[in-house]
């Protein structure tokens, strides 16, 4: 049975100091009828005077605009109550409601309720109206833990980085990039796990002792991805590893007060960034759904605006989401048993691993997708670390704007990766082995109207499959012994064969000077 957050009339609940706002809106037919019914009310009458009368003449959307006059009416409440750093709901207390707001439909309060809290009755850090296929929207108050995390880990940062990195809309045959890389970044995704591993905590009624240090993981999770995101992390893959170098972020004094003011256990912190625990596996689980539900959003619109180019290998994903709206709130389907995570759903996990894998597929190792990692990430990045025009320290103190001066500068142009967002007549080609591949990108790479990069694909991730535990018959066992046909489908689909790719891109389609060609094309064939 799917967990249940909000009552009919809520809008929204807070929950370990998140608000989490309820995805339902008024139907159609209620609309109707308050278009229809609220004219016939004094109190009505009386607050539309102050405002104005609908001018629709469709119903539904006079009833709509008549919440928005109620919204209105409620933003400005004659009691001076106000957010506070103390009490940043202050102003949300239901005993400073009007009388007339009870008058009303469940569904109408909701609206109400939910429309003020994240207008004029809260002043946030951050809100989410509502995470497509997620199950719920989000607000996270300027205070507190969240506020702190992101002053310590340095997290701002994070609002300059893209979080699919240089991955771009498939380049298809007779089609362009469109408007390049994706821009929804990688603080958003942190702040999206933050919120959905306080909500599973809340729905597992986790011990409150190992809440803040859950929240810590979830948050922090991502501190240190470099400039240029995922893309450059495959330059010195050592270097970048977020899970081992995390223990170096926990030094100093501005740590130690966080550590003692929000009871952090810095072992226990560790071993959540690794995965091990309880408290490891709902941030495992809290990472992939958030990514997983923003990443079909933007892919999906991305394909809508380009016509439905990748519709046939992207089909799956879209039916999926498009039949399930909750495909990614698998937080609507846990316990925990024994220190274990439990999905009590298995078809819900099946669809949600199947919507993975299709991503994967479609998108994240896509070679028409990874034009831009291999020419710039892969290619220009990798130059300009390997001559230390560009470290370390600078790729995790810096953004993704920077990076990209570095490189206009290198390549001496201007705006790079938004000149380069129009690749049509890139094609790729693929070698059993790389010798083969190496003598191709040769003979092409010989041409000065071409660049050309070789590259082997390696996979970086597993199916997923043996992560989960779901209760089946009653039992709780590995997904594996629950659904062993679907994990025979799902390994097919993750499965990767071993190949090297020859990516090739006419020169004048990047609006670069016959200088920087050369410069570039000398980069990749020293990489």
């Amino acid at each position: 049975m799917k967990k249940q957050l909000w009552g009919p009339a809520d809008g929204f609940k807070v929950v370990n100091g998140v608000m989490y706002l309820s995805p339902e809106q008024p139907e159609k037919n209620l609309l109707c009828r308050l278009a229809q019914e609220l004219p016939k009310q004094a109190w009505y009458r009386k607050i539309q005077k102050k405002h104005y009368k609908p001018p629709f003449i469709q119903a539904y959307l006079r009833g709509l605009e008549m919440l928005n006059i109620l919204v209105r009416e409620i933003s400005f409440p004659d009691k001076n109550v106000w957010p506070t750093r103390e009490d940043p709901y202050a102003s949300l207390n239901r005993n400073l409601e009007p009388d007339w707001l009870c008058k009303l439909p469940d569904e109408a309060q909701a609206f109400i309720r939910r429309a003020y809290a994240t207008g004029e009755g809260t002043d946030p850090r951050a809100i989410s109206p509502n995470i497509s296929l997620l199950g719920f929207g989000y607000l996270i108050p300027d205070c507190g833990l969240s506020e702190d995390a992101v002053k310590v880990f340095r997290l701002a940062r994070l609002m300059g980085i893209r979080q699919l990195s240089f991955l771009h809309d498939p380049v298809s045959d007779e089609t362009t990039i469109g408007s390049g890389v994706f821009n929804h970044t990688r603080y958003c995704h942190s702040l999206d796990t933050y919120a959905l591993a306080g909500l599973i905590a809340h729905i597992l009624e986790l011990d409150p002792r190992l809440l803040n240090t859950l929240l810590t993981a979830a948050i922090s999770h991502d501190a240190l991805t470099p400039a240029g995101g995922d893309s450059v992390k495959l330059i010195d893959p050592e270097a970048f590893d977020e899970d081992i170098n995390y223990p170096k972020l926990l030094v100093g004094k501005d740590w130690e007060e966080y550590r003692e003011r929000y009871g952090i256990d810095r072992d226990l912190l560790v071993e959540t960034i690794l995965g091990r625990g309880l408290l490891g596996q709902i941030l495992d689980l809290s990472d992939k759904c958030a990514y997983l539900a923003r990443d079909i959003h933007y892919y999906a619109n991305w394909s809508y605006s380009r016509g439905g180019d990748q519709a046939e290998e992207f089909g799956e994903v879209m039916y999926l989401a498009g039949h399930h709206p909750d495909l990614c709130a698998l937080w609507q389907h846990l316990s925990h048993e024994n220190g274990r995570l439990v999905i009590e759903d298995p078809e819900a996990l099946t669809r949600f691993l199947r919507a993975r894998a299709g991503m994967f597929r479609s998108l994240y190792y896509n070679p028409h997708s990874r034009f831009f990692e291999y020419m710039l990430g892969k290619g220009v990045v990798n130059h300009l670390y390997r001559t230390g025009r560009v470290t370390r320290r600078d790729l995790l103190t810096r953004t993704d704007a920077w990076l990209e001066e570095m490189m206009n500068q290198e390549l001496e142009t201007q705006y790079l990766l938004t000149s380069a967002s129009s690749i049509s007549g890139a094609w790729i080609e693929t070698f059993p082995d790389q010798e083969q591949a190496k003598k191709r990108a040769a003979e092409l790479a010989s041409d000065p109207r071409v660049i050309v990069i070789a590259d082997t694909f390696h996979v970086h991730t597993s199916d997923g499959t043996r992560n989960f535990q779901v209760r089946h018959g009653g039992q709780v066992m590995p997904y594996a012994e629950a659904r062993p046909e679907q994990v025979k489908l799902l390994k097919e689909l993750m499965s990767f064969p071993a190949f090297t790719s020859v990516f090739v891109v006419p020169a004048n389609k990047l609006h670069l000077s016959a200088l920087s060609v050369r410069r570039l094309k000398r980069m990749l064939e020293t990489n």
